[in-house]
């Protein structure tokens, strides 16, 4: 485990001199801003709406609790563009090293492959987590026209955060079984597609699986309640659980690929 923090400073330095990363960050952020913008106008005439209806009707002017209307579709946005960035950021961790062959050298050092694998889906997911830092600094905004409902909007960003480390943890895995990152972002992405809309299929006898199987392992199932301010251990547990495997399959995949225990 000491040698987690150096392979966290290799892979932060190859993040920030990469220019695929620094386009899929400023893409994430401005995408985000451009999003929140049009959420925001979507709020402001539909406040304009209900102005101008309860003047008609002789009533006092009420307006929509940001909070409600404003801070939940801005969230949904967020994980949304998540699914987007996440298999690409992780595309080039494994995958890459592999067609490069610095994958190899990575192995010959003195280093397992937990740590290894754990070195690499720790940077990915603290740039990650910057860019949502800063894409979400806009968001103070909003105290200039109410009361920022604060528990449920970290509860949001939480869930998210939690999220986008299990699927940066799955595609990881998917990463290391080709040396192609194309490939590897196209599964990443299916992958996470697919999990994210299990719930759709949920209708009682479409499927063979049981009954609410399907709702329970839907990612969208379990984020959906972080992001409303309900916390639910299941939820956790879900994304906890999808995090440990992917890291646990990634190991064992470069442990294959090594020939052995290590």
């Amino acid at each position: 485990m000491r040698a987690v923090p150096a392979l966290l400073r290799r892979e932060w330095r190859a993040l920030f001199h990469s220019p695929q990363a620094g386009v899929l960050g400023g893409a994430f952020v401005l995408l985000y801003g451009a999003l929140s913008v049009f959420n925001l106008e979507g709020y402001l005439r539909a406040n304009a709406e209900l102005l101008v209806r309860m003047r008609s009707l002789g009533q006092q002017p009420v307006f929509l609790d940001f909070n409600e209307s404003l801070l939940r579709q801005d969230l949904g946005a967020l994980a949304l563009l998540s699914l987007l960035i996440l298999p690409l950021l992780a595309m080039n961790l494994l995958a890459e090293e592999r067609r490069s062959g610095t994958l190899e050298l990575l192995m010959t050092s003195p280093v397992g492959d937990g740590t290894l694998v754990l070195g690499k889906w720790l940077a990915a997911w603290l740039y990650f987590l910057g860019l949502v830092v800063l894409a979400c600094l806009p968001k103070l905004v909003f105290l200039g026209y109410g009361q920022l409902d604060w528990p449920v909007f970290l509860l949001g960003l939480g869930g998210i955060a939690l999220m986008a480390g299990a699927f940066l943890a799955l595609a990881l895995f998917l990463g290391s079984l080709t040396r192609s990152p194309l490939l590897a972002a196209v599964g990443g992405f299916a992958l996470i597609l697919l999990l994210w809309l299990l719930g759709g299929f949920a209708k009682p006898g479409a499927t063979g699986f049981p009954h609410g199987a399907l709702t329970a392992l839907s990612a969208l199932g379990h984020l959906a309640p972080l992001l409303g301010g309900v916390l639910d251990s299941s939820d956790l547990l879900y994304f906890l659980v999808l995090l440990v495997l992917g890291l646990e399959l990634a190991r064992r995949s470069l442990q294959a690929l090594r020939g052995g225990p290590r």
